[in-house]
């Protein structure tokens, strides 16, 4: 099996997408034009499986489903903090 980097921009609030199983993020922060984005560590030509990350600013409340932190983004003014759902 053939493993790899991808990203996956990231938007306030909640984001959905589909990442290979057994993928895992290996980075968070923003990408050359200043967007923010997750890098997964990936395994190609697997099954997939839906992940939630939520996206949040400082002050700003969100759901309370069990979240795990992760990391923060610095993105000019504001700062952003990037959790996992846990599970």
């Amino acid at each position: 099996m053939i493993e790899t980097i991808w990203k996956y921009l990231l938007q306030p609030g909640h984001n959905m997408f589909e990442v290979p199983a057994h993928s895992h993020i290996v980075h968070v922060g923003c990408d050359p034009n200043g967007d923010p984005a997750a890098w997964y560590q990936v395994v190609e030509g697997v099954e997939t499986r839906e992940e939630e990350l939520m996206v949040v600013g400082t002050g700003h409340d969100f759901d309370g489903k069990a979240w795990e932190y992760h990391s923060s983004i610095h993105q000019g003014p504001f700062v952003w903090h990037v959790l996992t759902v846990m599970g």
